[in-house]
């Protein structure tokens, strides 16, 4: 679910600076598990 929790944080955010922690390895599980279904 980190990857859900990190896109509704960075879509919740009026931040910038707070919009760019979003995990780079959650990022990367998520767009693997993307292409792998």
């Amino acid at each position: 679910m980190e990857v859900a929790n990190g896109l509704r944080a960075v879509r919740d955010s009026k931040n910038p600076d707070e919009a760019v922690w979003f995990p780079p390895a959650a990022l990367s599980r998520f767009l693997s598990a993307v292409k792998g279904s």
